[in-house]
């Protein structure tokens, strides 16, 4: 079918060399924050069921024919290698007259996930005997309800919020000219998308979880502030539901055709009215509200992650977590397809009603990267097999157009957040083009220094040198669980200028900390390694352990790496590079009298001893003449007089006790029962940042972190004991640890199809039975504990 397709359209199935051009109003091209409708009218004389919209924008777009919606959502792709979508189209057409209409948005200002290009729209219908591309046919207004311009952002890491009055009907059409088809040589970079749509799901239930009246101060400043500030600032007055809503009060569940409606006496005066609504746990998607009131009726709208001031934070320091919406006359559904809000709450400020207002729905839509979770794991201890699953939740909460670190606050891809995420969801997902398009991602954003940017596809005044290093981690990491060499092929040019870059750079034996206002030396939301003071002056040469060890490592990978390209010699260089750097970072940060590794060596450097450097050494074979079994079993100590890890970096200090996984691993999964549980019992549905939870960051922590999953790994790499031992889990061994639970059973994908185990604990021995394991792999059989039952 795919071929006949490319047969019957040709190569102008493509964007590529095909008629269809880059357009943008020259009026608005050097505008932040624009929203422009694209029009274009044609018959059909038949529907071609094979009919496809090609199209790309920067920097978002959504699409209606004949006045339905069909999909949205521009990959974050790079301005001089744009992405293009393919939309199936056929459903919505009909013979006659049609109507095309893409609505493009263009941020227009550089955040943690965009990087600024031209503004522009481009895109190609072709079935029916037709071809509708933009050009100088397409028509073009300014979209008529939302706010243009400069408006409060979310987060500095985050674009705009949004102002919409559905009483704007919008300017006449006009007709895109000459000097608006701008930047028609990007067609010719125009590459698919690489990974799947979002899926945008039904409306959810929600629920109105409290209500009441409001106040709102007359402040001189007010037009000034964000609908944000605004609401944070409202005098809110609680309650009862048969105070407030017309009796009988309905149930206070959405959606309801019936509606919710207010009271007519509630709006007497310029006070209104308040509602929060309860998504019923963590979501990610699209703000929707239908509701019927008269015109001018505004309705501000905050999204958060919790109550714990009995209401939505609708500011945190600069942080705007509000939009506005501008209610026309009648009943009307309002979806913002731009960008997307996370949260577990919404939070309705209702002002100017004058005769009625009922509610029919509020909520997020759902929006979804597609997957499978073709992982399990199961166990007879109840509230492990809750963190597994809030785990699996957290993971794909954080998965859009790429991994994101937090859902509501920033939405951005790290390399360090990443490399976490990517060795979970190989166990829960077995889906292997999302983490190498979010590496990919990264990769193309290494500057001429050896790092990457912070963020990608971003443009961002810092960045933090070690996570650049742990991303080479998650490029080796990938390969062993995935086993496509072609990656490994395109990644390993990067790998070699970074390492290579580093390797230039060390004195005395080693890596000294980069200087200037561009190096963040963050290692860790923990006292003393969260990058606090910069090193800026060039009198200054300091020496970090995580910045030296994760560099050993980094190393490591990139032999591994040149291996498996064929590349002997690079790996011969880099193997010698990593073993002289690991005999000097045992010389130069062992601590005699402490028996731990310093933090930090040279001018102003504070004496400093962590976990986080103690795994990190352990792991990287540093302590190979001192005591590793001492470091060890301190490391397994509750009060070891370490500074301590925190949620993200546990998965160093993990891994490090479980290189003796049966003295240790009770250990480790005792720790995770009680901080990964103490989340689920705070009322969690997806994991936390930290484990001060929304607390933090002076209450600015998130409460979804894709780098807090990591008991989704331990449980299925060590509890039920799978672990690759050759790339794709060719060969693979069952390993479990012994005296956490009495059974466990479990399923880890693989290239090859499904690995499935059960085993049981007796008499002090693990044995294991109903095995299936998938053609060409193979199992070597785990440490002497573990008995084969056939």
């Amino acid at each position: 079918m795919q071929d006949a397709t490319q047969e019957k359209f040709g190569r102008t199935l493509s964007l590529e060399d095909s008629e269809a051009k880059w357009i943008w109003p020259a009026r608005f091209r050097d505008l932040v924050n624009q929203y422009v409708d694209f029009r274009h009218d044609f018959s059909l004389d038949q529907v071609d069921p094979q009919t496809e919209l090609l199209v790309s924008a920067d920097s978002n777009y959504a699409v209606w024919i004949n006045g339905i919606f069909v999909d949205c959502g521009q990959y974050h792709d790079y301005p001089n290698r744009k992405t293009y979508d393919r939309l199936a189209f056929a459903e919505h057409l009909r013979v006659g007259s049609n109507t095309l209409m893409v609505t493009a948005y263009y941020q227009g200002a550089d955040s943690f996930q965009y990087l600024q290009g031209d503004p522009g729209v481009i895109f190609l219908l072709r079935g029916g005997g037709r071809t509708v591309a933009s050009g100088t046919n397409t028509r073009y207004r300014q979209t008529p309800g939302y706010r243009q311009g400069p408006v409060s952002r979310v987060t500095r890491q985050l674009g705009f919020t949004f102002e919409y009055d559905a009483r704007d009907e919008g300017a006449d059409w006009s007709d895109v000219e000459s000097d608006d088809v701008v930047g028609s040589v990007r067609a010719r970079g125009l590459t698919p998308r690489p990974l799947e749509k979002l899926l945008m799901k039904p409306r959810q239930q929600t629920v109105v979880c409290a209500q009441g009246l409001l106040r709102r101060e007359n402040r001189a400043d007010q037009d000034q502030q964000s609908a944000a500030w605004i609401m944070q600032r409202d005098l809110l007055s609680t309650r009862f539901p048969q105070e407030l809503f017309r009796s009988p009060v309905p149930p206070l569940v959405l959606p309801s055709e019936g509606g919710i409606e207010f009271a007519a006496d509630v709006f007497c005066g310029e006070d209104g009215a308040y509602l929060v609504i309860d998504l019923g746990r963590e979501e990610a998607g699209l703000l929707e509200i239908d509701v019927e009131t008269d015109a001018g009726t505004s309705i501000d709208i905050a999204h958060g992650e919790h109550l714990d001031d009995l209401r939505v934070r609708a500011t945190v320091g600069r942080r705007n977590f509000a939009n506005r919406y501008v209610c026309r006359h009648g009943r009307q559904v309002f979806t913002h397809f731009f960008s997307r809000l996370a949260g577990r709450y919404l939070q309705l400020h209702v002002l100017g009603v004058k005769t009625k207002f009922r509610l029919h729905y509020a909520g997020l839509r759902p929006t979804e990267y597609p997957l499978e979770i073709r992982g399990d794991f199961g166990c007879a201890d109840t509230l492990t097999g809750m963190i597994y699953r809030t785990g699996l939740r957290t993971l794909h909460l954080c998965m859009h157009e790429h991994y994101e670190d937090c859902p509501w606050r920033e939405q951005a891809l790290y390399a360090f957040d990443a490399r976490n995420q990517a060795l979970c969801g190989y166990y829960g997902f077995g889906e292997y083009r999302f983490p190498a398009a979010s590496f990919g991602l990264l990769a193309d954003s290494l500057k001429e220094d050896g790092y990457l940017e912070m963020c990608a596809p971003a443009k961002i005044d810092i960045t933090i040198p070690m996570f650049s290093l742990a991303w080479v981690l998650a490029v080796d990491d990938y390969w062993l669980y995935s086993a496509e060499q072609s990656f490994v092929f395109r990644m390993l040019p990067f790998v070699q200028r970074m390492l290579g870059t580093h390797i230039a750079r060390m004195e005395q034996g080693l890596l000294p900390c980069p200087l200037g206002e561009r190096y963040w030396q963050f290692y860790e939301w923990a006292p003393g390694l969260d990058g606090s003071n910069k090193l800026v002056s060039s009198g200054i040469r300091r020496f970090d352990a995580p910045l030296n060890l994760m560099f050993c490592l980094a190393l490591d990978a990139g032999a591994r790496l040149s291996r498996v390209c064929g590349d002997q010699s690079g790996a011969t260089e880099f193997q010698a590079v990593a073993d002289r750097l690991r005999r000097r970072i045992g010389e130069a940060f062992w601590d005699g009298a402490e028996g731990a590794y310093l933090t930090y060596l040279g001018d102003e450097a504070p004496r400093h001893f962590s976990e986080f450097v103690q795994s990190l050494a352990l792991l990287a074979g540093v302590p190979g003449t001192a005591d590793a079994g001492g470091l060890r079993q301190r490391l397994s100590l509750s009060d070891n007089g370490f500074v301590v890890t925190t949620l993200s970096h546990c998965h160093y200090k993990f891994e490090a006790l479980m290189m003796e996984q049966q003295v240790y691993g009770q250990e480790v999964f005792r720790r995770i029962g009680c901080d990964w549980g103490h989340m689920l019992l705070r009322g969690a549905t997806s994991f936390w940042e930290t484990i001060r939870g929304g607390d933090d960051f002076n209450c600015a922590g998130s409460l979804c972190h894709g780098w807090s999953a990591v008991p989704v790994y331990f449980y299925s790499a060590y509890l039920l004991g799978v672990r690759p031992l050759e790339a794709g889990f060719r060969r693979f061994t069952v390993d479990p640890v012994v005296g956490v639970t009495q059974a466990a059973s479990g399923i880890v994908p693989t290239p090859y199809g499904e690995i499935r185990i059960e085993w049981v604990h007796r008499d002090g021995l693990i044995e294991c039975r109903n095995i299936q394991i998938p053609d060409q792999t193979e199992l070597v059989l785990g440490g002497k504990h573990v008995v084969w039952k056939i």
